[in-house]
């Protein structure tokens, strides 16, 4: 069996905040938001975590991943944040890739759209 190379990974969100004009910069009066941090790559949750920052260490295959941040309590009507999913490409190599840190806005959540469903079963 082969196993695809990995790298250690060092990934580093300061923290998770209310971006509410959408211009990528802590610039409101918003503080820091409670979120569900999660890893994800293959398929499948690597790591999760809740709280305003995370800093997460491993060796990771190399491959595609996503970084998911979701507004705690998420689905939720407006006003609030809506989610942000982050990507992540590990490729090969010998030196630690580090990621971060960084600062992640969620955007704000205005406006939902309800479909009605109705089934007609037999």
């Amino acid at each position: 069996v082969c196993t695809p190379p990995g790298r250690d990974v060092s990934l580093a969100l300061r923290t998770v905040f209310g971006d509410r004009n959408e211009n990528g910069v802590q610039d409101g009066d918003e503080g820091a938001i409670t979120a569900i941090l999660r890893l994800m790559g293959g398929g499948r949750t690597i790591t999760s975590a809740v709280g305003t920052s995370w800093v997460f260490t491993a060796a990771l295959p190399v491959g595609d991943y996503t970084i998911g941040v979701w507004p705690e309590g998420w689905p939720s009507l407006p006003p609030g944040w809506l989610p942000r999913r982050l990507p992540l490409t590990v490729e090969p190599g010998e030196e630690v890739l580090r990621v971060g840190p960084l600062d992640v806005g969620l955007y704000p959540h205005t406006d939902s759209a309800f479909l009605p469903l109705v089934w007609r079963g037999r």
